[in-house]
């Protein structure tokens, strides 16, 4: 496996947008917004990977947003 990592939400998109990944792991606090704009972003791209959102919150409000949003999992 090819692991690769983003240090922003923007960096990843782009990434992601130029890439061809099978999936994502992304975290819902960044440094820049939150994983959800990340997530929110990723709808526009045509070979978007499955996402598998994480977080080390237990709020079930984020699960629900996160996973109304296109993530494949929580």
């Amino acid at each position: 496996y090819q692991v690769e990592h983003a240090t922003t939400g923007e960096d990843a998109i782009q990434r992601i947008a130029a890439g061809d990944y099978d999936i994502v792991a992304l975290d819902h606090y960044l440094a820049s917004g939150t994983g959800l704009d990340v997530l929110q972003a990723l709808k526009a791209i045509d070979h978007a990977p499955a996402v598998v959102y994480v977080t080390g919150a237990a709020d079930m409000d984020i699960a629900v947003a996160a996973l109304k949003a296109g993530a494949a999992d929580f």
